[in-house]
Order: C-alpha cells, then sequence, then structure tokens
C-alpha cells in the first residue's frame, strides 16, 4: 500500500464522463484510500501533543481485544500503527522464557508462519 496521496493529486478516472463499474470501483478505491490517509494523519497531528490518551476496546468470547474506534488503532493498517508510540513500555528479559516464547509467536505470526 501507497502512504500520502498527494491532497491535489485527482485521478485519471475523475474527469472522465462516464465510467464502467470496474473503473469507479477503482475511483472509490483511490478515494477511500486518500480520505483514510488524511484522517490518519489529521488525528496524528490533532494528538501529537497529548502525553497519554487511552483507546477502548472490547473483548470478545474467545478472549481477543478489538479497538472500538475507527482510525488512528494499534491494529489498522501501517500507517495508523507507524505514528502510535505507546507511553509505557515493558522491557523482554532474556530470563524470561514465557515472555520470549510469546514473541517468537507473534514474530512467526507476523511474517505468516
Amino acid at each position: 500500500m501507497f502512504f500520502f496521496i498527494d491532497n491535489n493529486n485527482i485521478h485519471p478516472l475523475a474527469l472522465k464522463n462516464k465510467l464502467n463499474s470496474s473503473e469507479l470501483k477503482e475511483l472509490e478505491s483511490f478515494y477511500s484510500k486518500k480520505y483514510l490517509e488524511q484522517n490518519i494523519l489529521g488525528l496524528s497531528v490533532l494528538f501529537k501533543d497529548v502525553p497519554t490518551f487511552y483507546m477502548p476496546v472490547r473483548l470478545d468470547y474467545r478472549g481477543r481485544l478489538y479497538c472500538i474506534t475507527e482510525y488512528l488503532i494499534y491494529q489498522g493498517i501501517d500507517l495508523e500503527k507507524s505514528v502510535l508510540e505507546f507511553s509505557s513500555g515493558e522491557k523482554v528479559q532474556l530470563s524470561d522464557e514465557s515472555s520470549i516464547n510469546y514473541l517468537k509467536i507473534y514474530g512467526s505470526n507476523y511474517y505468516g508462519n
């Protein structure tokens, strides 16, 4: 996925009078990505001076957490994840075998293994 679509960029299909269904889908996809990027970047500018904020999440019956908000979440696209910085982190100690195993599972799942 590409990032930072120019706000003044006009898609070539927007200049056509009649669009077939595939062209219409392509144009809608372009504008959807453009507006998503604008919302994420706008929110990140808005929250840049806020030291800490909390994200509402919900827990399903399987024990999975889902963010309730739509933008600027840690489960979203790479642009959303890249502008977030967690306010309090924790170091993984080499002596903590359980933490190392969870880190290995996360890395494996992230790369599709």
